[in-house]
């Protein structure tokens, strides 16, 4: 399945148009390359999209949670209203606040426009 078919569990990142969308779209694929990516299918969407958590090993014991660390870095959105059946999603709600308080990525900007307020603009 090409990951193209595919959405982030409870992560809504901001649009390529948008502030930091490049940026956001060049460090998704920046840990995705990295190590091998493990892919853990959650539901479909109402576009048929395979909805899903990712992961990256290195051979370090330790995993990355993609979902979680796109949210703290600031480079994605807990995207609450569509988290509701991620496993992790208390991790990403934490990964939220880090990034928040932190004013990191799209936190830094008040007023940013989050990626589905901007999508209804778009239509």
């Amino acid at each position: 399945m090409s990951l193209m078919a595919a959405a982030m569990c409870g992560v809504d990142a901001p649009e390529t148009d948008q502030p930091l969308g490049i940026k956001s779209r060049d460090k998704l694929r920046e840990l995705l390359k990295n190590g091998k990516v493990e892919f853990y299918a959650i539901e479909q969407d109402r576009y048929g999209r395979t909805i899903a958590e990712l992961a990256v090993t290195t051979g370090d014991p330790k995993e990355i949670f993609v979902n979680e660390k796109m949210v703290s870095l600031g480079m994605a959105y807990h995207y609450a209203k569509y988290s509701g059946n991620c496993p992790n999603k208390a991790a990403i709600e934490a990964a939220e606040e880090v990034a928040r308080t932190g004013r990191f990525g799209v936190w830094r900007t008040a007023g940013a426009v989050k990626p589905w307020d901007y999508r209804k603009t778009q239509n």
